[in-house]
This record gives C-alpha cells, sequence and structure tokens, in this order.
C-alpha cells in the first residue's frame, strides 16, 4: 500500500516512468523471454535505474546498475572506448545470464530480486543468521525489505492504468536505424559518420555505450 501510494501520489514522475517503459520495456522484454526469466522482472529494471543510463553513488551504471567487475563477469565490455553497461540490449542480455545464475543458487524468483538488489553473499548471510529463507520472512535493509513490493506496486498500477487515472500506453514510432559491422579499428568516428552521412552525436546517441571518438578492434 506505501509503495503504491508513492507511486500515485507523486503521478508527474508516475506518467514519465511510463513513457519511458512505453517505450523501452517492448524491445527488452523478449530478451528477457528468450532466456525464461520471468516477465515481471521487466519491473525490476524500472526500479533500478528508470530505464535510463544511470550512475549511482556506488559506481553502478546503465539500466541494470551493473558495477565494473560484474558486469565483465557477465560478458559486457567495459574500458576506456567501450562500456557496454549503456548498451539497453547488451546489459539485458547480461542480467539475464546474472539472474538465472541466481536462481540457480536461490531457487526463488523473489529471493533472486532481493538478491539482486543486495548482492548474493549478503542476501544468503541474512538468511544464514535469521535461520530464514524467504525474502518475506525476512528483516532486511529498508531498500531491500521494500524491493519486491516496489516491483507489485508497479505492476498493479501499470496493469491497471485506468483504475489509477493514468494515460494508456502510446503508440512509439518505431526508430529506424542500420547496424553496422565493424571488423577494423576506427581512429575517428568523424570518417564513419561522414561514411554513413550522420553527425557524431547521432552515432553517440543511439550508441551511447561508445565513450570515445576512437574504437579499437
Amino acid at each position: 500500500d506505501k509503495e503504491i501510494y508513492k507511486l500515485t501520489y507523486y503521478r508527474s514522475s508516475t506518467q514519465k516512468l511510463f513513457n519511458h517503459m512505453d517505450f523501452w520495456l517492448p524491445q527488452l522484454t523478449p530478451i528477457l523471454k528468450k532466456f525464461d526469466i520471468p516477465d515481471d522482472f521487466k519491473y525490476l529494471v524500472v526500479i533500478e535505474s528508470g530505464l535510463q543510463n544511470a550512475t549511482s553513488n556506488r559506481n553502478a551504471k546503465g539500466f541494470w546498475q551493473f558495477r565494473k567487475a560484474a558486469a565483465e563477469a557477465n560478458g559486457l565490455i567495459v574500458n576506456k572506448e567501450i562500456d557496454q553497461r549503456y548498451d539497453p540490449t547488451a546489459s539485458t542480455i547480461a542480467a539475464c545470464k546474472y539472474l538465472k545464475a541466481l536462481y540457480k543458487n536461490l531457487g526463488s524468483w523473489v529471493n533472486v530480486a532481493a538478491a539482486y538488489n543486495m548482492g548474493l553473499s549478503g542476501f544468503k548471510n541474512q538468511q544464514r543468521n535469521q535461520h530464514k529463507k524467504s525474502y518475506f520472512q525476512l528483516n532486511l535493509n529498508a531498500e531491500t525489505g521494500n524491493y519486491v513490493y516496489k516491483m507489485v506496486a508497479l505492476k498493479n498500477i501499470d496493469t491497471h492504468r485506468k483504475k489509477y487515472r493514468y494515460r494508456y500506453k502510446r503508440q512509439q514510432s518505431p526508430v529506424k536505424y542500420k547496424n553496422i559491422i565493424i571488423d577494423s579499428t576506427i581512429t575517428d568516428l568523424s570518417y564513419l559518420a561522414k561514411q554513413y552521412k550522420v553527425t557524431v552525436d547521432t552515432i553517440k546517441k543511439v550508441n551511447p555505450w561508445i565513450l570515445s571518438n576512437s574504437i579499437t578492434y
């Protein structure tokens, strides 16, 4: 109830959140489905970052809020030129791998959501210290203690937008783009931009994971 109240009280920020969801989730949920991740985990990524390439005070970055070590452990490239934590597609694939590993260890998707927030070792320590297994039986820190309820509240309002007087999902115009394969080092993105008759700014907006003006192959 508390989480539903917060989402409905701050209406403008919640509507903005829904706008981001309407644009991004149709692109990300097929990836979750491909990896057999429950559909409800689309709300986890919304809670993590608001579907924006945010940076936390612990230097976790991107939609799924990966720290550098976890990102690299799950197959993402992170260096001075490229940071795939900022790539919504690549980071979602990495998140799916991590979520499946958590499920293999914990055997409960609810526990997986909590462990994603506080870390596997921290969650298992609490299980061991409190002699309880279920998230709902554990006394956790405030952020993790509210985490699953935030997911449930967001799902409830998203599923019943009319009831909560939010706009229906908007039809998004498809983004037109071209995939290109990089098979050699690019010393200056301006040459690539000139070749495809776009600007460097456009390339970086479409590919926020490109940090520098060069890409080493």
